[in-house]
């Protein structure tokens, strides 16, 4: 076996580990909260808001071939043209 496949197998069997873990992790804290109806949670009253389908949009921060975007973008504004142009959330 070449050294890379090898490294990529640990890699892979690790990130396994750690995403069992994790939805271990969420269900028991599902499981444990109390559900908010529309009108406690702005997401959602965002979302039924919208008669049919609802877009919601993100801002991310950095890019898989720029890198870093900070200094480059400003959320908030990004944010305000998102909800400006019909975004939902």
């Amino acid at each position: 076996m070449r050294p890379v496949a090898d490294v990529l197998r640990r890699i892979v069997a690790r990130r396994r580990e750690v995403v069992a873990g994790a939805s271990d992790l969420g269900l028991e804290m599902a499981a444990r909260a109390e559900p908010l109806g529309v009108e406690e949670n702005a997401f959602l009253a965002a979302l039924a808001a919208r008669r049919g389908r609802a877009v919601i949009a993100e801002v991310k921060m950095g890019s898989p071939r720029i890198g870093s975007l900070a200094g480059r973008v400003d959320p908030v504004a990004q944010a305000r043209r998102y909800a400006a142009n019909g975004a939902a959330a």
